[in-house]
C-alpha cells in the first residue's frame, strides 16, 4: 500500500455520508415513482422490443446507486434516525421492486422479449443473459397463476422481508453473561481484554457477549465445563427468543413454493442454481459421510477419555459428552497447536497495522495500487478510507473502507456491506464500487493494544477477499453483479486457505512492541499444511445443513423446526444438549439472510477453493502475476454476467474436481 494520492485531481465520486433523513425520504419517493412509471411505459408497448423494454428496467436499477446507498446507512450509520429512514426507504424500495415484478402487464412485455428468438439471437451474451434473468424473476413470481393467488403471494413476499428485516434487528442485540477470571480459566488475556469489568456484589466480573465470534472462542478455551454449559445455554436462550421468525419464515417460504407450482420452497429455489436439485446435495453429504464414519468413533473415544479423566482428577462424576464439550476437548486433544497463535503468535498481529498489511497482499495478488484517500468522507472517525486503482495508475478501480472496531449502536458482525457497485453508467463508464469491511474488535489504547488471533486473522481475510470481489467487478447491468447463489462467497473461501501459508503469516505479523518479524517455528505445522480440519468440525455443518433442507423440503405441511434440530442432534454423538431445553442453532441465524435452503454453501464453496488455489495459486506461485491477473478476469470481473461455471472452467482450464479437498481437509 503506497503513502500518498496520485498528484493528478480526478473525480472520483467519494459518496458523501452526509444524508438527512429528509433526503433519504425524498431518495426513496423519487426512485419509486420513477420505477413506476418505468413499468408503466413498458407495459403499454405495442411491438416490446430489447430497447423499449428490458433496458428502462435494468437501466433504472443501474442508476439508483445513491438510493442503494441510503438504504444500507442502517447497518452502521451512528444517528438511530438515519438508521431508521434508512431501514424504512430500503423497505419502501424493495416493496416497489416486488410489485413491479408481480405486474402481468409488464410481464407479458418482458415475456414478447424472451420468445423473439430473431432478436435474442441478435444479442450479446451479456444482454440475452440479462433478458433470461428478468423473464426468470417475473415467472417465478407467478405470472402463471391466477390474480387471486398472486395476490396472496405479494402480501406473503412482503410479510417475509418485513419478517427477515425484524429477525436481524432482534438478532442484532447481543445479551451479556457475567463470570469471574477463576471462571474463565484457559481463556486468553488478550480475548479477556476486549470483555467489559462489571462489579456484581462487590465481586469483579468479565461481561462475555453472545455475539458468535465471542462465544466460539469462549466455549473453545474455557477450561471449567460449568462455564462453558451457563454461556451454551444463555446462547441457547437468545437462539429460542427468535424461533417463532424462523418458523413464520419456513411457513411462509412453503405456501410460497405452493402458490408458484412447487411442491416444497427447496424445489423453487434450485432453479437458476449451480446445484440443480438437493440429490446433488445430499451425494456430496453421503460421500462425505462415508470418509468421515471411519474417523468419528476414534474421535469420539478420544475426547471422552480426556474429559473422564479431567472429571475423575476433580472428583467429579462423569455425566456424558455434550455439545458445549466439543470444541473444547477437540481443541486440547488436536496436534493442530493453535496454542502458538493464542500465547505467542497474537502478539505478532497488532490490530492497528493488519488493514495496511492485508491491503498490500492483495495489492500483489491482483495487480493493484491502493492509497490512503486525502481527505477521506466517513461516517466516523474510526473509519479508515482508501481509493484503490490499477497498478499502472491508468485506472480507478473505487473505494474500500474500513470499520474495525466495535462502538456504541453499530451492528455486531463480522460482514462486508457494498455501498455502490460496479456496473455501467448511463454514459458507457463503469460505476466505482465502494464497500465497508466491518468488525468489532476492542478498539485498541495505548495500555490495551488489540492483538488478533488466529481466527481474527482468517476472518479478516476472507472479508478482504470478498471486498474485493466487488472491488474488481466490472459489469454492464446491476441485475448481473451476482454470480450463481453456490458462488459469490467464494472469493472470500480462497483467502481462508491463503492465510495458513507462513509465509503470508510472516508477511502480516510483526511484533507490536519490537516489530520482530513472527519466527518461523510459529508459522509452520499442522495449522499451515491445509490438514486442519477434524471431523466433528465437518459433520456439525453437515447437520446444519441437512437441517436446512429438511425444513425446507416439505411438501405437506411446515415442519416443526426446533423438534427437526433435536431430532438430527441426537444422531450426533457430541451434539446432544442434556435436554437443556434450548434451541442452540446459534449459526442459523443465515436461515434468515437469504441463505435458506443453502446452507450447503460454505462447504461446496471450501471445495470449489480448495481446488483453485491448489491448481493455481498454490502451483504457480501466490503472487504469480499471470495468475492473478487471470483470477481478476475470469472470475471476479465477470460476475455474475455470465455463468460461474463458464468462469471456473475458463480459469482452471477444466471442470472443478473435489480432488484437492478431500486431499488436504482430512488426516
Amino acid at each position: 500500500m503506497k503513502a500518498q494520492s496520485l498528484s493528478e485531481p480526478m473525480d472520483l465520486r467519494a459518496i458523501d455520508f452526509n444524508f438527512t433523513v429528509e433526503q433519504i425520504n425524498r431518495l426513496a419517493e423519487e426512485a419509486t415513482n420513477e420505477y413506476n412509471a418505468i413499468l408503466d411505459k413498458v407495459a403499454k408497448q405495442t411491438r416490446p422490443t430489447f430497447e423499449n423494454t428490458i433496458v428502462p428496467l435494468a437501466r433504472w436499477y443501474n442508476e439508483i446507486t445513491e438510493l442503494v446507498t441510503a438504504s444500507g446507512l442502517r447497518y452502521f450509520h451512528p444517528d438511530k434516525q438515519i438508521c431508521d429512514a434508512s431501514a424504512e426507504a430500503d423497505n419502501k424500495f424493495m416493496g416497489c421492486v416486488i410489485e413491479g415484478y408481480m405486474r402481468l402487464d409488464v410481464y407479458k412485455a418482458v415475456r414478447y422479449v424472451y420468445d423473439d428468438q430473431e432478436e435474442m439471437i441478435m444479442l450479446s451474451a451479456e444482454d440475452k443473459r440479462l433478458v433470461e434473468t428478468i423473464e426468470r424473476q417475473f415467472r417465478k413470481n407467478g405470472l402463471q397463476i391466477s390474480s387471486k393467488k398472486r395476490a396472496l403471494l405479494s402480501k406473503a413476499k412482503k410479510r417475509l422481508v418485513q419478517l427477515e428485516d425484524e429477525y436481524a434487528l432482534n438478532s442484532a442485540a447481543c445479551s451479556y453473561v457475567l463470570f469471574t477470571r477463576e471462571e474463565l480459566d484457559g481463556v486468553s488475556e488478550n480475548d479477556i481484554a476486549g470483555m467489559a469489568v462489571v462489579y456484581e456484589d462487590g465481586v469483579e466480573k468479565h461481561a462475555v457477549s453472545t455475539n458468535v465470534f465471542v462465544y466460539n472462542r469462549v466455549m473453545r478455551y474455557a477450561k471449567r465445563e460449568e462455564t462453558r454449559k451457563r454461556l451454551y445455554v444463555a446462547c441457547g436462550k437468545e437462539s429460542l427468543k427468535n424461533i417463532a421468525y424462523i418458523q413464520e419464515a419456513v411457513e411462509l417460504r412453503l405456501e410460497i413454493a405452493k402458490l408458484l407450482g412447487y411442491e416444497s420452497h427447496a424445489e423453487s429455489v434450485f432453479e437458476g442454481r449451480m446445484v440443480k436439485s438437493a440429490d446433488e446435495i445430499i451425494d456430496m453429504y453421503e460421500e462425505l459421510r462415508r470418509r468421515l464414519s471411519k474417523h468419528i468413533d476414534a474421535e469420539m473415544g478420544r475426547l471422552t477419555a480426556v474429559k473422564k479423566a479431567d472429571m475423575l482428577a476433580e472428583g467429579r462424576e462423569y455425566t456424558g459428552f455434550f455439545e458445549w464439550d466439543y470444541y473444547y476437548y477437540s481443541y486440547v486433544t488436536s496436534e493442530k497447536k493453535r496454542d502458538m497463535f493464542e500465547i505467542e503468535g497474537n502478539q505478532y498481529f497488532p490490530i492497528i497495522e493488519i488493514g495496511c498489511k492485508l491491503i498490500d497482499i492483495f495489492e500483489g495478488m491482483l495487480g493493484l495500487y491502493i492509497i490512503p484517500a486525502q481527505e477521506p468522507n466517513v461516517w466516523h472517525p474510526d473509519v479508515e478510507m482508501f481509493e484503490v486503482w490499477e497498478a499502472d495508475e491508468s485506472e480507478f478501480i473505487g473505494h474500500l473502507y474500513l470499520d474495525l472496531y466495535t462502538r456504541e449502536s453499530k451492528r455486531e458482525t463480522f460482514t462486508t456491506f457494498s455501498l455502490r457497485r460496479g456496473c455501467q453508467r448511463p454514459d458507457g463508464s463503469r460505476e466505482f464500487p465502494a464497500v465497508i469491511v466491518n468488525a468489532v474488535f476492542p478498539k485498541p489504547t495505548e495500555d490495551k493494544p488489540t492483538r488478533l488471533s488466529f481466527d481474527n486473522l482468517e476472518m479478516l481475510m476472507v472479508l478482504f477477499g470478498q471486498a474485493f470481489a466487488t472491488l474488481c467487478e466490472s459489469v454492464k447491468w446491476r441485475d448481473l453483479l451476482d454470480p450463481e447463489f453456490e458462488f459469490h462467497i467464494v472469493p472470500g473461501e480462497i483467502m481462508r486457505r491463503w492465510i495458513s501459508e507462513p509465509t503470508v503469516l510472516q508477511q502480516l505479523g510483526s511484533h507490536y512492541l519490537t516489530g520482530e518479524t513472527i519466527p518461523d517455528q510459529l508459522v509452520k505445522g499442522p495449522i499451515t499444511d491445509g490438514t486442519e480440519v477434524t471431523p466433528g468440525e465437518l459433520l456439525i455443518p453437515i447437520t446444519f445443513d441437512l437441517h436446512d433442507l429438511l425444513i425446507h423440503s416439505a411438501t405437506d405441511k411446515p415442519v416443526d423446526v426446533k423438534q427437526a434440530y433435536y431430532d438430527l442432534c441426537k444422531q450426533v454423538p457430541f451434539m446432544r444438549n442434556n435436554d437443556t431445553g434450548v434451541f442452540h442453532l446459534i449459526t442459523h441465524r443465515y436461515l434468515m439472510a437469504g441463505y435458506d435452503t443453502g446452507m450447503y454453501v460454505y462447504l461446496w464453496s471450501s471445495i470449489i477453493s480448495e481446488d483453485i488455489y491448489w491448481s493455481r495459486f498454490r502451483k504457480n506461485g501466490l503472487y504469480n502475476r499471470k495468475t492473478g491477473r487471470e483470477y481478476r478476469n475470469e472470475i471476479l470481473r465477470p460476475a455474475g454476467s455470465r455463468s460461474a461455471s463458464v468462469s471456473l472452467e475458463r480459469f482452471l482450464g477444466r471442470q472443478p474436481s473435489t480432488e484437492a479437498f478431500y486431499k488436504n481437509k482430512f488426516k
